[in-house]
């Protein structure tokens, strides 16, 4: 039995293993969740499978501050930089797993979508 190495997947197939392998961490966490799809009949007619990311985000409240606050303290404005540091952090993460991927697979294709989570498609 021969077994097939991540760099050995054909140009129109998805090697969802090695793309679940870059986002082990986000995945072991709880942080992200990768699903293997399948072609919808009437879109993407040149490959079958590809693979759907989503990426939690922590959830930013406005600032709104309506009392008056200690700047020196846990104020409204440094939760809110926090948060986005938190984020920031994880963005990079993710950056870092498709590096890997557009390292290994050159020729694989992304869309990425922004709400209150992040939703990457990879097709190949």
């Amino acid at each position: 039995m021969k077994i097939r190495r991540f760099s050995e997947s054909s140009e129109s197939e998805i090697d969802i293993e090695y793309i679940r392998q870059c986002f082990a961490d986000l995945i072991d966490s709880g942080e992200a969740v990768v699903t293997e799809r399948e072609k919808n009949p009437s879109s993407m007619a040149d490959c079958k499978k590809w693979a759907s990311i989503s990426v939690s985000q922590f959830e930013i409240d406005r600032i709104i501050s309506p009392t008056r606050e200690s700047v020196s303290g846990n104020n409204t404005l440094k939760r809110y930089i926090d948060v986005h540091n938190k984020n920031n952090d994880r963005l990079e993460e993710v950056g870092r797993a498709l590096e890997r991927i557009a390292d290994e697979y050159p020729g694989y294709k992304i869309s990425v979508e922004m709400f209150t989570s992040l939703f990457i498609n990879i097709f190949p």
